[in-house]
């Protein structure tokens, strides 16, 4: 599948505004949360790195300074990301069937 350079331009130029503004107050927002709880900048900076999800950073890090036990961080954490699962759910009939894997759909429905 070829990408047309206009189509990619105009993405990239409807995703500076107000997308990049909301990421860049979040990611600001999260950064000073984790300032404020003693944590490293490291640690803050590999979460935001490995996590593509603000709330389940929030809840990482409520629970890091609780000193909650690694397997309830870790649960609470994908709970909260569950919210993906249902979203992927929803979207996938929408994408175009010569574009969808029967792998996939192999996967889902004979387990």
């Amino acid at each position: 599948m070829s990408l047309n350079r206009d189509i990619v331009l105009k993405g990239v130029k409807d995703a500076f505004g107000a997308p990049a503004a909301i990421l860049f107050a979040g990611m600001l927002g999260f950064g000073a949360m984790g300032q404020a709880n003693g944590l490293d900048i490291w640690l803050t900076s590999a979460t935001s790195f490995f996590m593509f999800a603000l709330p389940g950073q929030v809840v990482l890090v409520e629970m890091l300074v609780l000193s909650a036990s690694g397997v309830t961080i870790a649960i609470a954490v994908t709970l909260t990301a569950t919210r993906f699962f249902t979203m992927c759910l929803t979207l996938f009939p929408q994408f175009p069937e010569k574009q969808r894997s029967s792998f996939y759909y192999h996967q889902l429905f004979h387990k």
